[in-house]
């Protein structure tokens, strides 16, 4: 399978890690942050680059949860 080399999907799906994938990929989490199509308050919106508080909170919000999901998936694995 050929990778679209210089997009987003060769970045994103096809894990490619060439520079014109990762600039491509880097131009659009800029515009996607610029956009404002992404409510602030999201963990999307810090995995795109904002760090202002009510993004920062949320980052640590979900954190959380994963962690929560992750320690009683190892406790349940452990019972049996």
């Amino acid at each position: 399978m050929d990778i679209p080399h210089g997009t987003v999907s060769g970045y994103a799906y096809h894990h490619c890690l060439c520079l014109a994938c990762y600039q491509a990929y880097q131009a659009y989490k800029q515009h996607r942050l610029n956009s404002g199509d992404i409510p602030h308050g999201t963990h999307t919106l810090y995995k795109y680059g904002c760090r202002c508080i009510h993004c920062r909170a949320a980052i640590k919000a979900h954190r959380h949860v994963l962690r929560e999901k992750r320690e009683e998936k190892k406790a349940t694995e452990a019972q049996s």
